[in-house]
């Protein structure tokens, strides 16, 4: 049985957060990114929220995948290669950095999204 989705009220600090992973992101993927955007729900201030930080990051050719799903690797991310969706190339946290929602950018709970 799946776990039970969880929605919390805004946390002001999300913004936070996704400077934080915006940083890391950015200096993992100097020359390939284009744009990195805090995407979702925890992006609207006053919005309750599943405490996921969504990140979308930009790059100018999904293939080949290895200049940015080897940084985003080195930072923790799992490819998910298995997504059928092709027009952009998926990337999640471990499923035990989800469980424990920490909020560290090395273990920080964010999923993201290379288009």
């Amino acid at each position: 049985m799946a776990e039970p989705i969880r929605v919390v009220k805004y946390d002001p600090d999300w913004p936070r957060r996704f400077a934080e992973l915006g940083t890391a992101f950015r200096t993992a993927l100097a020359g390939v990114a284009l744009r990195i955007d805090h995407i979702g729900s925890t992006a609207i201030p006053g919005l309750a929220a599943k405490p996921v930080i969504d990140v979308q990051i930009s790059v100018a050719d999904l293939e080949p995948v290895e200049p940015f799903k080897v940084p985003l690797e080195q930072l923790g991310l799992v490819y998910r290669a298995d997504n059928s969706e092709r027009t952009k190339r998926y990337f999640r946290e471990p499923a035990s950095t989800y469980a424990e929602q920490a909020p560290s950018p090395s273990s920080s709970p964010y999923s993201s999204a290379t288009t």
